[in-house]
C-alpha cells in the first residue's frame, strides 16, 4: 500500500515539474523578450511606462511561481536531517 502511495505521489510530481517548469520557461523568455525590445526600440513614455508594469507583473508571477514549484518540491525533505545542502530552508520549505 505505501509503495502504491509513493507511486502516486512521484506521478503527482513529475505532472507538476512539467507544468511548472514549462509555465517557469514560458514566463522568463516572455520577460527577456520585453527587456530586449524595450532596449532595442524606442518607444513612447507612455508605453514605455505600461510595458514597465506588465514587465513587473510578470517577474512578480514568475516569483511566486518558483516558490510554489520549490515549496512543492521540498515538501518531502521537511524534518529530514539528511535534507540536499541547496534546500532552501531559508524560505521555511524544509
Amino acid at each position: 500500500m505505501k509503495q502504491v502511495k509513493k507511486d502516486y505521489e512521484l506521478i503527482n510530481l513529475k505532472k507538476a515539474n512539467k507544468k511548472y517548469s514549462l509555465t517557469l520557461t514560458v514566463l522568463l523568455v516572455i520577460i527577456i523578450l520585453m527587456a530586449i525590445s524595450m532596449s532595442i526600440f524606442r518607444f513612447s513614455i507612455p508605453v514605455t511606462k505600461f510595458l514597465t508594469i506588465i514587465l513587473l507583473i510578470l517577474s512578480s508571477v514568475l516569483i511566486l511561481l518558483s516558490y510554489k514549484f520549490l515549496k512543492f518540491v521540498y515538501k518531502d525533505y521537511k524534518g529530514d536531517k539528511n535534507a540536499p545542502l541547496w534546500a532552501p530552508k531559508a524560505f521555511g520549505m524544509v
